[in-house]
C-alpha cells in the first residue's frame, strides 16, 4: 500500500488477514465487543478498521485513502465506517472470487496438495461455468439453484452405476432411486420361488413376502406394491 502511495502516488483499501503480526491484539479482540462496532488505528499514511461484522467475527480493512472515523449513515443500525463500504462497493476481481467461493464452498480438509487443487479448481469452475450459462441463455437462475443442479448432472452417471449395486443396502439404494426421480411402486409378480424377506421394509419387521417387482425382481411385501391392470400395464411396456 505503501509502495503504490509513494511511487505511484495511488490509494488502496484492502482486506488484512488476521495471522500478521504486525496487527495490534486489540484489533482481533472479540470479547466484550458489542456487534456493529468498531476500532482503529491510524498512522501518518494508513488506516486500520477492526469491524465486529457479527457475534465472534472481526473483519480488517486497511486504506491509505481515508484517515478518519466517519459512518455511512446508509448502513443505519450497522453502522459500518465509510472504510468498509467503500471496500464493498470497490472490491473486485480477487475479493468477489473468494467471496463466491465461501458462500459455497467444496472444499474439504485435506493433507494431499492434489485435492487442494482440485477444490480450488471447482470452486472456479462452477463461478466461470454460471457466468457462460448465464451469457448465453439470458436469465437470472439463482446461483445456489445453479449449483445445485450443476452437482447433480455431474454425479447422475454415479449414481446410475450404484443403484444397480445389489451388494448396496437397500435403504441406500431407494434413497438413490428417489434422488434420481426413478422411484416408482410398480405391480408386484407372484414367482415360484422360495419366501424372502421384503427389501423395502426396515429389517427389524422381518416381513416375509413371496412377491416382487416386475422390474428389479427385489421382493416387496403388499404394504409396498402398487396394483394396475392388465392392460395399464400392457400400456406401459409398448
Amino acid at each position: 500500500m505503501l509502495h503504490l502511495l509513494k511511487e505511484h502516488i495511488l490509494t488502496s483499501t484492502g482486506t488484512v488477514r488476521k495471522n500478521k503480526r504486525e496487527i495490534p491484539k486489540q484489533m482481533l479482540q472479540i470479547r466484550n465487543r458489542d456487534v456493529h462496532s468498531s476500532l482503529f488505528g491510524f498512522q501518518k499514511d494508513i488506516s486500520l478498521v477492526s469491524y465486529m461484522q457479527k457475534k465472534n467475527k472481526v473483519v480488517l480493512v486497511m486504506s491509505t485513502l481515508h484517515h478518519d472515523n466517519k459512518i455511512d449513515s446508509t448502513t443505519l443500525e450497522k453502522m459500518k465506517r465509510e472504510m468498509i463500504t467503500f471496500y464493498n462497493q470497490t472490491k473486485r476481481g480477487v475479493d468477489v472470487v473468494d467471496e463466491l467461493c465461501s458462500n459455497y464452498n467444496i472444499a474439504r480438509n485435506t493433507k494431499r496438495w492434489p485435492m487442494v487443487i482440485l477444490y480450488a479448481a471447482m470452486n472456479l469452475a462452477a463461478i466461470n461455468s454460471i457466468i457462460i450459462y448465464k451469457a448465453n441463455n439470458n436469465c437470472s437462475l439463482p446461483r445456489r439453484d445453479f449449483l445445485r443442479d450443476l452437482g447433480l448432472g455431474l454425479i447422475s452417471e454415479h449414481l446410475q452405476n450404484r443403484k444397480n449395486n445389489q451388494y448396496l443396502p437397500k435403504e441406500l439404494r431407494k434413497r438413490i432411486q428417489d434422488h434420481l426421480g426413478e422411484s416408482s411402486k410398480e405391480p408386484p409378480n407372484k414367482v415360484a420361488r422360495s419366501i424372502r424377506r421384503c427389501e423395502i421394509c426396515p429389517t427389524k419387521k422381518d416381513r416375509k413376502t413371496k412377491y416382487v417387482c416386475y422390474k428389479c425382481n427385489c421382493y416387496i411385501c403388499m404394504e409396498h406394491a402398487f396394483f394396475t391392470c392388465e392392460n395399464c400395464t400392457r400400456s406401459q411396456h409398448e
